[in-house]
């Protein structure tokens, strides 16, 4: 007579699966340790290596309308339809299984919602952009306005930080100005005078501007784009800005001369585009559904024609950062997909882009969590 086993009729919760991501903004900070969702009004924070809760934010009453962790994961700033912008400090706990989000101040950035954010590389400074074409920039951790800008009476679709060398004479001008002051000293603010700070605008009408933070004025008005300006990138070793918009167009602008260097059509209405490999790639994303990857140079795409994919399969919104072991796209319906970042080849031709990786948000499908990609510390 065959044994029988008992059964066991009870089980201990081992792990338990919950949605992320239900649409809007999501961030990443740049150790890619922090990946920050939306869920209608809250925040989720997950560990994108491990798909680890690790903990969340409570909304104000009105779904979220645009958030951005900053780079160095320190802090998480999330905008409501309320009109409201919170500011959290994020403390990870000792043993790095959860962060404790604790509220530094609620502002009241513009009289219209804020759509679009950036952080600049130093985690110091946060641009808002409202529906009403109003640019504040804001020391974070003080919480004031260090500028204002105003643009076309037209929604702010893009934001981006960047820094460049100030020209020679005006550098020899300032050194000039500090023969009295001590060499360490004059060093310090020599390194300082040398570069200029700049924050890129993109608006609904396909309008960019560059912001001069230190003269605090527009330096320069980029002409080209006929609908919303989704993508904003600078690469500092081609002295290069790409702009990608909805009227199907990639364009590179000369930060120097402030004049086109190309134009080239991408048949798709495009949501995200940046640079990767020193600038000597150029990517972007849209409706079609793929990552595309241009040569800088030449305008010319290196990676093979590719279908268009369903509605649903299209893609909304990108990120990429120099450091960042991928680039991150999101699709319409709430999948978020990796990438490895592009490099260019001897052949100059790339096979069709392959994901490392896919994250179901809402988890109305199987998520895979632990494919192999470049390793995240």
């Amino acid at each position: 007579m065959a044994t029988k086993h008992a059964l066991k009729t009870t089980f201990d919760v081992g792990r338990v699966l919950r949605p992320i991501f239900t649409g809007g903004s999501v961030s990443i900070d740049n150790d890619a340790r922090i990946l920050a969702t939306t869920i209608s009004e809250d925040v989720i924070l997950t560990e994108p290596g491990s798909g680890k809760h690790l903990g969340s934010i409570e909304g104000d009453g009105e779904n979220i309308s645009t958030l951005a962790l900053t780079p160095n994961g320190s802090h998480l700033i999330a905008c409501s339809r309320s009109l409201s912008m919170r500011i959290f400090s994020l403390k990870r706990s000792d043993d790095g299984n959860t962060i404790e989000p604790i509220l530094l101040r609620t502002l009241k950035p513009h009289s219209t919602p804020v759509v679009v954010l950036a952080v600049d590389r130093t985690s110091t400074l946060l641009a808002t952009g409202g529906t009403d074409g109003t640019i504040k920039v804001w020391d974070i951790v003080a919480g004031y306005v260090t500028h204002t800008f105003r643009g076309p009476s037209v929604l702010v679709s893009a934001l981006h930080f960047f820094e460049v060398a100030a020209r020679a004479a005006d550098a020899g001008r300032s050194k000039g100005k500090r023969g009295s002051k001590g060499a360490a000293e004059e060093e310090e603010d020599e390194a300082e005078s040398m570069t200029s700070f700049r924050l890129a605008s993109g608006s609904q009408d396909g309008q960019v501007k560059i912001w001069d933070l230190n003269k605090r004025s527009c330096v320069a008005t980029l002409n080209s784009h006929v609908s919303d300006v989704q993508g904003l990138d600078y690469s500092p070793a081609q002295n290069a800005i790409v702009t990608a918009s909805r009227d199907k167009t990639l364009v590179w602008w000369d930060t120097k001369s402030w004049k086109i260097r190309k134009v080239v059509p991408s048949l798709e209405l495009l949501e995200a585009a940046g640079f990767s490999d020193d600038g000597q790639l150029t990517w972007s994303a849209g409706a079609n559904g793929s990552l595309r990857v241009w040569e800088t140079d030449t305008g010319r795409e290196v990676t093979p024609k590719q279908p268009a994919k369903s509605e649903e399969e299209a893609f909304v919104t990108g990120i990429y950062r120099p450091g960042l072991p991928f680039i991150l796209l999101v699709q319409v319906d709430h999948t978020l997909v990796l990438f490895p970042v592009p490099k260019k080849t001897e052949t100059g031709s790339l096979a069709v882009p392959e994901p490392l990786r896919r994250i179901s948000g809402t988890h109305d499908k199987l998520s895979i969590w632990h494919i192999s990609y470049p390793t995240i510390h």
